[in-house]
């Protein structure tokens, strides 16, 4: 074999091997920014969950459809302000 070739081959067997040792020094992701992306989706939705049950949706689930018969009617109105935000 030509030693110019074996030259560049140990080269880059140098280079795969200081490759792998930089790698594995690499600090990890943190639990969170693992999952972040699997937790807040599931939190969101187990919160809502959890409302639903209580019955402190039923206003805004009254409330939407109140909108949507408004809306089949063709006279949508918002609705007024309540006083106490005032």
């Amino acid at each position: 074999m030509n030693p110019l070739v074996k030259k560049v081959l140990g080269a880059l067997a140098v280079k795969e091997v200081i490759d792998r040792i930089q790698e594995s020094r690499k600090p990890k992701k943190g639990l969170f920014s693992r999952l972040g992306s699997l937790l807040v989706p599931a939190a969101i939705a187990g919160g809502v969950f959890y409302l639903y049950k209580n019955g402190k949706l039923d206003p805004i689930i009254e409330q939407g459809k109140g909108l949507l018969n408004q809306a089949d009617e063709g006279a949508y109105t918002p609705p007024a302000p309540s006083a106490s935000t005032v």
